[in-house]
C-alpha cells in the first residue's frame, strides 16, 4: 500500500531514507520496497517515492533480503476502447493501467502471491489497435521479447472477427483477395465461426500482425466490422482470463 499523502516539500522520499538508514544503494533500497519488504510505522509501503516523516519509523520486515526476482510475462485481455500502451519505468497508460493485483483472474493460481515487482517495468509487446479487444503480452523477460519481436512474423494470430450480416462462401474468398495485388492472395485463413441473419463470427488466422489488417481486408470484401478480438498467439491461447483482467504465462507455456 502507499504511505500518507504528503506534499512534495514534506518528508523524504522513501528509498532515499531506508538507503540511508540500511547503509544501501537507492536502487537496492527501491527493490526492497517493491518487494513488500519495508515498512513505515508498522505498515507495508511498495511505493519507493512515498514520503516519510522524520518521526516516523522506516523498517526492513524480517528475514529481508535481495533475492533475484524472476522476470515475468503477463497475458491481458485488453477491452476494446482501451490504448495498447507501452509500460516505461513505473508509468502506466491504456490498457497497461489495468496490470495490477484486483485485476488479475480469480483462476489464476500460479504463482500463488502477485510481487509488486511483477507488475512494474513490464513491456507491451504485441500491441493491438484501440478498437479491438483480446490478448496482449507484458513481459519483463528478454527471451520472450526476442521471440515475440524477432520471429513475429512467424507466430500465428488466431483472431474472432464479427461482421455485420451473413457471409456466403462467394464473400468468404474475397477476403483473401487484395485489389491491389490479385494474383498474390493474402496470406491469411479466413473460415466461419458462426452466423445468422444479423453477424457472421469469422475466424482469422495470420502470420505476425500489422495494424488495420483485417480490417482492410473486411472492407474490401465489403464487410462491415463490429468487432475484433484476439485469442491466441503462437501457441498461447488467453484461456479464459475475463475482459479487464490478467495472467501469468505458466511455466510449461511456449510462444
Amino acid at each position: 500500500m502507499a504511505a500518507p499523502e504528503l506534499p512534495a516539500a514534506e518528508g523524504e522520499r522513501l528509498a532515499k531514507r531506508l538507503a540511508r538508514e540500511i547503509g544501501c544503494s537507492r536502487s537496492e533500497a527501491e527493490r526492497y520496497i517493491e518487494s513488500g519488504m519495508v515498512t513505515v510505522d508498522g505498515v507495508v509501503v511498495d511505493t519507493p517515492p512515498s514520503r516519510v516523516r522524520d518521526a516516523q519509523r522506516v523498517a526492513l520486515t524480517r528475514g529481508a533480503t535481495l533475492s533475484a526476482t524472476e522476470p515475468v510475462t503477463l497475458l491481458l485481455n485488453k477491452p476494446p476502447g482501451l490504448v495498447a500502451g507501452i509500460v516505461v519505468g513505473n508509468a502506466a497508460d491504456g490498457a497497461a493501467g489495468l496490470l495490477q493485483v484486483r485485476h488479475r483472474a480469480t483462476g489464476d493460481r500460479v504463482p500463488p502471491r502477485v510481487e509488486p515487482a511483477h507488475l512494474r517495468r513490464q513491456l507491451c509487446l504485441t500491441p493491438l489497435e484501440t478498437t479491438a479487444g483480446g490478448l496482449l503480452v507484458f513481459s519483463q523477460d528478454p527471451r520472450i521479447a526476442r521471440r515475440l519481436t524477432e520471429d513475429a512474423s512467424q507466430l500465428e494470430h488466431e483472431t474472432m472477427v464479427d461482421v455485420a450480416g451473413p457471409v456466403d462462401p462467394a464473400l468468404l474468398a474475397r477476403l483473401a483477395i487484395d485489389p491491389a495485388e490479385p494474383r498474390a492472395p493474402r496470406a491469411m485463413r479466413v473460415s466461419i465461426g458462426s452466423s445468422s441473419d444479423e453477424t457472421t463470427r469469422l475466424r482469422f488466422a495470420i502470420k505476425g500482425h500489422q495494424p488495420g489488417r483485417i480490417e482492410r481486408a473486411c472492407a474490401d470484401a465489403g464487410l462491415k466490422v463490429l468487432a475484433i478480438s484476439r485469442l491466441r498467439i503462437g501457441r498461447v491461447p488467453l484461456a479464459g482470463v475475463p475482459v479487464g483482467q490478467w495472467r501469468y504465462l505458466g511455466p510449461e507455456e511456449r510462444f
